[in-house]
């Protein structure tokens, strides 16, 4: 359940500028009848949803609206945590179904980063080692229910996906800004010209 220490604000009149939210969940199907919905949590730690008093909402961080926090509970399964989201403006299944496949956004001033910690968007840019030699530069960090990709566009002109776990990406060096892969045969070919179109086992 929600920590009750914490303060429930309304919903603030003014969403804050697009390139200060960060995405932390996408909105799946409602839970029960009062309005609530499952959350696919893309923070490693959903157990943060249980600090935020309010939410942004929508199909980007440009049109997402800001809702109030009601309640946050937490579904444990075998592949991870689904969140069960309350919020002030969704209080039946027809609310909640009309935020279904929504991405859910705070402000990055939440967040109280520590030295070994970092937001995804902020790899965007840097570029993309296998041993020695630079394969690319990544442009995208694709949010799965999964492990997120990374989305390299190669030296050669295609756009190549790597699960963002530690055995492919074993070091990122930020003071180089660059992202060290570990050098696994095939792992970049998979949506090469001519390759079979048949992504990492991870990614499946």
């Amino acid at each position: 359940m929600r920590n009750a220490a914490s303060p429930n604000h309304s919903a603030a009149a003014d969403t804050p500028p697009a390139d200060t939210l960060v995405q932390v969940g996408r909105v799946g199907k409602p839970h029960g009848l009062d309005g609530t919905v499952k959350v696919i949590p893309l923070s490693d730690d959903p157990d943060r949803f249980a600090t935020f008093d309010t939410v942004y909402v929508g199909r980007n961080a440009e049109r997402a609206t800001a809702h109030a926090v009601r309640d946050v509970r937490f579904q444990p399964h075998k592949k991870g945590t689904t969140v069960l989201l309350s919020l002030e403006t969704a209080t039946d299944r027809n609310e909640a179904e009309a935020l279904r496949r929504l991405d859910v956004f705070v402000p990055e001033s939440v967040f109280a980063l520590d030295g070994e910690e970092r937001f995804v968007h902020d790899l965007v840019g840097y570029a993309v080692y296998s041993g020695e030699e630079c394969v690319g530069t990544l442009t995208e960090v694709m949010a799965l229910p999964g492990p997120d990709a990374l989305v390299i566009e190669t030296t050669e002109g295609y756009d190549a996906l790597v699960p963002f776990v530690e055995a492919f990406v074993p070091r990122i060096d930020d003071d180089a800004q660059r992202i060290h892969l570990n050098p696994v045969e095939g792992l970049l070919d998979a949506n090469a010209p001519g390759a079979p179109n048949t992504p990492p086992d991870d990614l499946r």
